[in-house]
């Protein structure tokens, strides 16, 4: 496994999203540096602070999940959902008429996107010590307590992280070990395979 790139949401500069209505700030991108026309995963963290269409990805799958705020319902043919549940992550298809109406305020909101056909991704969210897959890539984001994250070098050191930090990786491999200091954590874990 190449080796964990550590990040803190507080670093991470924010840019306007696609379609001018919101902003977003990249975690990761596979492979490294692509844009949005041509990458094959990218995790990214977006504010939502009012109603309006959500950029759409032809020939992506997308997974959002609520960090924090009152959340949004998210409306169109085929789609009518409210994410307003903390921590439970929501798919759909990135090409999907998808509009957005703020619940009770700005919300931020964890986003995953892979490109169909050549990759999938498993999101979940971990509350106790786990092993989660390398997968040919993938994101560990701490949000409620601290984590301790070991890969499976044994002679690399475990990565502590507190809320808002996490580390990305790629060309993935053993299973990392994943444990929280304490009974409330809340661990976003990501892993991407290819089809």
């Amino acid at each position: 496994m190449s080796g964990l790139q550590p990040f803190a949401l507080a670093d991470l500069p924010a840019e306007p999203w696609k379609n001018g209505g919101g902003r977003t700030r990249t975690v990761a991108t596979w492979p490294a540096g692509a844009g949005l026309s041509d990458f094959d995963a990218r995790v990214s963290v977006a504010t939502i602070g009012a109603s309006g269409p959500f950029s759409r990805f032809p020939g992506i799958d997308r997974q959002i999940v609520l960090l924090s705020g009152g959340g949004v319902r998210l409306h169109g043919p085929g789609i009518d959902h409210h994410l307003d549940m903390p921590l439970a992550p929501f798919a759909f298809a990135g090409e999907a008429e998808v509009e957005a109406t703020v619940l009770g305020g700005p919300s931020e909101d964890f986003n995953v996107m892979v490109r169909r056909g050549r990759w999938r991704a498993r999101v979940e969210v971990l509350r106790t010590a786990r092993h989660w897959p390398g997968g040919v890539g993938g994101v560990l984001l701490a949000w409620r307590g601290d984590w301790t994250v070991l890969g499976d070098d044994a002679d690399a050191a475990p990565v502590r992280l507190t809320p808002g930090e996490g580390v990305w990786w790629q060309n993935g491999g053993q299973a990392l070990a994943c444990a929280p200091a304490g009974d409330a954590g809340a661990l976003l874990a990501v892993a991407f395979d290819s089809v």
